[in-house]
C-alpha cells in the first residue's frame, strides 16, 4: 500500500422508502437519476460500486442487499479476479471481498429489466465465483532405491570373469564375504548360471536356504526333456525347489528348438520358477518374440553408455509386463578403462571414452557412478546385473545412488556416445585375451 494512502471506504445507501407491502423489495440502483432502469432506493445495506469491463465500454454496477421478511437474498455480482481487486469493498483482503460477492444470490434472480442490464454486453463474466475445478495431486511414481534396481551378478564367484580381472576366481571366503555384504545393503536377487564354473554349486552351499535372497539362473535349450533335466540339475546344486527366473542361455537355440518354451512354461506352471525367458544378445530377437506374441515374462540383454541397441525396444518390452534386467553396465571393465591404456583393437574407442570422462568430471560424477545409474535407471529397466569380486567393489557401487539426479542430467550428452560397431560391444567379438 501506498505511504499515505488509505482504503476507500464503502459508501452506503441512505435510507429509502419503505418496501411495499407484501415485502417485496424492487432491486435499483442507490442513486436515483443516473440512467435507465435507476429504480428506487431500497431499504436495508448496499455494497459499494463496483466496475465491470466490457468488450467495448465500463459500466457501473451497484450492487447491494436486501432484507426481505423472509430472509436476505438479492444479487450475486461475478467478475474476473482482476475487476475484483480493483473494487472498493470495505475489506481490503481479496478473499473477504470475493466472500462478500459470492455470497449474494445469481444475477439471473433479478427482475428482468435488471438482469438484463447486468447481463448487458458481457459485464457479468464467469469470474471467481464459479465453482473452482479441484486439481487432483499430480500422481508420480517413486524412484526405488538402486538397492532395488540392482541384481548380484555372481559370474565372478565361479569364473575369473572380466576385461580387468587380474585376481581369478575368488575364495569361498571372499564370496561368502560379499554375500554377506549384500545382505546388509538390502540386495535380494542373485544372478547366476549353470555356465558359470562352480558358481551355482557356491550358491547352494552359502545362500541355498536363505529366503533373503531370490535367485536367477540360465540353462541351455533343447528338446523339453533335456530343458527339464537341466533345470532340475541347477535346482539341486542351488538347493532349491524354486527359483525366480530361469533363462535360456541364447535365442538362437531356442528359435531352433521352440519345443524347448514348453519345458520352462511347464516348470513355471509346477511353481518351480516365477518367471520365464530368454538372454538375448541382439535387437532382432527381442522384436521376433514380441511379434510372435511369446509369453516371456524375463529377458536379459546388455545395455551400457556403448552398447545403446535395445534402447527402442525396452519400453515396448516393459509395457508387454517383461521384466527387463540389463548387462554389461561396465562392458566388462572396458568403460573403466583409461582411454591411453586401452588394448590396439580398442583404440577407435579412446576418443569417446575421453569424452566420457570429460563429462562425468564437469558433473562430479565419479565415472562407476555413471555408468551403473546410466543403464540401471534407463526407460524400460527394471535391473541392472552387476558383478563384484570384493567387499569393496560392493560398497563401490551401492556409493551411486546419490548422484542419480546429476547422471540423469548428463543422460542426453551419454547417449550421443553409444557405438554403432558390433565388433567393439559384443564381448564375443573380441579378439582372445593374451
Amino acid at each position: 500500500m501506498r505511504a499515505g494512502h488509505q482504503p476507500a471506504r464503502p459508501r452506503r445507501c441512505g435510507p429509502g422508502p419503505p418496501p411495499p407491502a407484501g415485502g417485496a423489495v424492487r432491486p435499483g440502483f442507490c442513486r436515483p437519476g443516473r440512467g435507465r432502469g435507476a429504480g428506487p432506493r431500497p431499504a436495508g445495506p448496499c455494497l459499494p460500486f463496483v466496475r465491470y469491463s466490457s468488450g467495448e465500454s465500463a459500466r457501473t454496477l451497484r450492487v447491494f442487499a436486501q432484507q426481505k421478511h423472509s430472509g436476505a437474498g438479492a444479487l450475486r455480482a461475478r467478475a474476473p479476479n482482476a475487476i475484483l481487486r480493483k473494487a472498493g469493498l470495505a475489506s481490503r483482503r481479496f478473499s473477504a471481498r470475493r466472500s462478500l460477492l459470492c455470497a449474494l444470490p445469481q444475477p439471473a434472480s433479478l427482475p428482468h429489466p435488471h438482469r438484463r442490464r447486468a447481463s448487458l454486453r458481457g459485464g457479468l463474466r464467469a469470474g471467481v465465483c464459479s465453482p473452482k475445478p479441484r486439481l487432483s495431486a499430480p500422481t508420480t511414481t517413486p524412484t526405488p532405491p538402486l538397492t532395488e534396481r540392482l541384481a548380484l551378478g555372481t559370474a565372478q564367484f565361479g569364473l575369473a570373469y572380466g576385461l580387468n580381472n587380474h585376481a581369478g576366481q575368488p575364495s569361498a571366503t571372499a564370496v561368502a564375504e560379499v554375500l554377506t555384504a549384500a545382505q546388509a545393503a538390502g540386495l535380494t536377487l542373485l544372478d547366476t548360471a549353470a555356465a558359470y564354473g562352480n558358481s551355482e554349486a557356491r550358491l547352494g552351499e552359502l545362500v541355498g536356504q536363505n529366503s533373503d535372497f531370490d535367485l536367477i539362473t540360465k540353462i541351455p535349450a533343447g528338446l523339453p526333456a533335456r530343458v527339464a533335466q537341466h533345470l532340475a540339475g541347477s535346482l539341486a546344486r542351488l538347493k532349491r525347489a524354486r527359483v525366480y527366473g530361469v533363462l535360456f542361455h541364447a535365442f538362437q537355440p531356442l528359435q531352433d528348438e521352440p519345443a524347448a518354451w514348453q519345458a520352462l512354461q511347464a516348470a513355471r506352471a509346477a511353481g518351480q520358477v516365477a518367471r520365464i525367458g530368454v538372454s538375448l544378445y541382439h535387437p532382432h530377437e527381442a522384436e521376433w518374440l514380441l511379434a510372435e506374441n511369446w509369453d516371456i515374462d524375463l529377458v536379459q540383454v546388455p545395455y551400457n553408455v556403448l552398447d545403446q541397441r535395445f534402447a527402442a525396444v525396452l519400453p515396448r518390452l516393459a509395457a508387454r509386463g517383461v521384466a527387463v534386467h540389463v548387462r554389461s553396465a561396465f562392458l566388462q571393465g572396458l568403460l573403466l578403462r583409461e582411454p591411453t591404456a586401452l588394448p590396439e583393437f580398442f583404440g577407435p574407442l579412446a576418443s569417446k571414452l575421453t569424452r566420457l570422462r570429460a563429462l562425468v568430471a564437469d558433473a562430479e560424477v565419479p565415472l562407476p557412478a555413471a555408468l551403473l545409474l546410466f543403464a540401471a535407471y534407463a526407460p524400460g529397466v527394471a535391473r541392472a546385473v552387476i558383478g563384484v569380486d570384493s567387499v569393496a567393489n560392493l560398497h563401490e557401487n551401492l556409493a551411486a545412488a546419490p548422484y542419480l539426479a546429476a547422471v540423469e542430467k548428463l543422460r542426453p550428452a551419454l547417449i550421443e556416445l553409444a557405438e554403432p560397431t558390433d565388433t567393439f560391444i559384443l564381448p564375443y567379438a573380441w579378439p582372445p585375451r593374451p
